[in-house]
């Protein structure tokens, strides 16, 4: 009987380590379905963000080229106004020389 009875707890310990290791091996492939899921989540945000960084780099290379567009567009109007006042001193000097010219002969 009390073979018996230690051959049963033996079946009992070995159904219990039968039904943990069964358990373990679901657990076991549910972790690697888990894993294959992150890896592929991982490999989507990663194309995710090399898009972010090329649309960010296409961004950052039009705000330059509207940079330099309107930099140039300022010298121009610059070199314009520039040259407007080159011509307005150049015409009233011509002015001051002939309404002196006209005073000496009036004179």
């Amino acid at each position: 009987m009390v073979e018996a009875s230690k051959s049963e707890e033996h079946k009992q310990t070995l159904d219990g380590l039968q039904t943990a290791g069964e358990s373990m091996c679901t657990l076991y492939e549910r972790l690697q379905m888990d894993l294959k899921e992150l890896d592929s989540n991982v490999l989507q945000l990663t194309k995710k963000l090399d898009d972010a960084n090329t649309v960010q780099k296409i961004i950052v290379e039009a705000l330059e080229a509207t940079a330099n567009q309107e930099k140039k567009l300022a010298l121009e109007e610059t070199n314009s106004y520039r040259l407007e006042a080159e011509g307005l001193r150049e015409s009233l000097e011509a002015s001051e020389k002939g309404r002196k010219k006209v005073e000496a002969e009036l004179a």
